[in-house]
């Protein structure tokens, strides 16, 4: 089953991106983009269209929550999640402050994964 969604994952290291877009794909999802850094993942998402952004905090330029406060200001829609091994309440804190819709903490297992996604589709299609 193919799910038509736009995703957008931002992470500056190459694996850890592309293993999230395996996992992703594995799920169903067909449409999946990504950024290395917060300014790539605005310019990408001016392009409009995304429904999920996979964020990690700790990048080089612009931090993740940063980037996230940014992309709530372009499109308050967008469920976002914030992916990152530095997990501390503070952390995760201040994500839920600055707008993302849940958190993930590397390393990540697919039930983990697949918990956010339906965590995604019941704000999408609420039964």
């Amino acid at each position: 089953m193919k799910n038509s969604d736009k995703i957008l994952v931002v992470d500056d290291i190459a694996l850890m991106r592309d293993l999230l877009i395996k996992e992703l794909a594995t799920l169903g999802f067909s449409d999946i983009h990504h950024a290395s850094c917060g300014d790539e993942a605005l310019k990408v998402i001016q392009q409009g269209g995304f429904s999920m952004v996979m964020l990690d905090i700790n990048m080089p330029g612009i931090s993740g929550l940063k980037t996230l406060q940014m992309i709530r200001e372009l499109d308050s829609d967008i469920f976002t999640v914030i992916v990152s091994a530095h997990s501390s309440a503070e952390n995760v804190k201040q994500a839920i402050a600055s707008g993302a819709n849940g958190f993930i903490v590397k390393p990540y297992t697919m039930k983990k994964i697949s918990d956010i996604i339906e965590k995604y589709r019941s704000t999408r299609c609420p039964a």
